[in-house]
């Protein structure tokens, strides 16, 4: 698969019984339908909710796995993150750093950071270029 953010080839990598797809260029990760809650419950998280992003500026990106446009949606209740959604096959894209944010504010442990930094080298938390999504009307 490539990259919906960059194209370059996804490397997949296997932790805590989710396969994940991490681009090693800019950091992004592709999960399946479902996975990022398998992943959110075993750190001990919250199920993820999402509700529509309106008025984002952001272009849509192509889904990795069927070339669909993503849809934009805000992911979590308070302080959500940006993230693109597969309306087609249910699939998640996360830029660099958006794992962390969701896995905080689901109330999750991080262990999946630590093991992405250890695999690729360096702190994967930068700026991604999303817009703010903490100025997002309230749902």
């Amino acid at each position: 698969m490539k990259c919906p953010r960059c194209s370059a080839d996804l490397i997949v990598i296997e932790y805590n019984d989710v396969e994940l797809d991490c681009c090693s260029s800019c950091g992004g990760l592709w999960f399946d339908s479902g996975e990022i809650d398998v992943l959110t419950e075993k750190s001990g998280g919250r199920r993820a909710i999402f509700r529509p992003a309106t008025n984002v500026r952001e272009p849509r990106l192509r889904c990795p796995m069927c070339r669909s446009r993503m849809d934009k949606r805000y992911m979590g209740v308070e302080n959500p993150v940006l993230v693109d959604v597969c309306p087609s096959c249910d699939g998640l894209w996360l830029d660099r750093g958006e794992l962390e944010q969701v896995l905080e504010r689901a109330g999750a442990t991080d262990p999946i950071a630590n093991h992405l930094s250890k695999t690729f080298g360096g702190s994967r938390t930068h700026e991604t270029g999303h817009e703010n999504a903490d100025s997002s009307p309230s749902a």
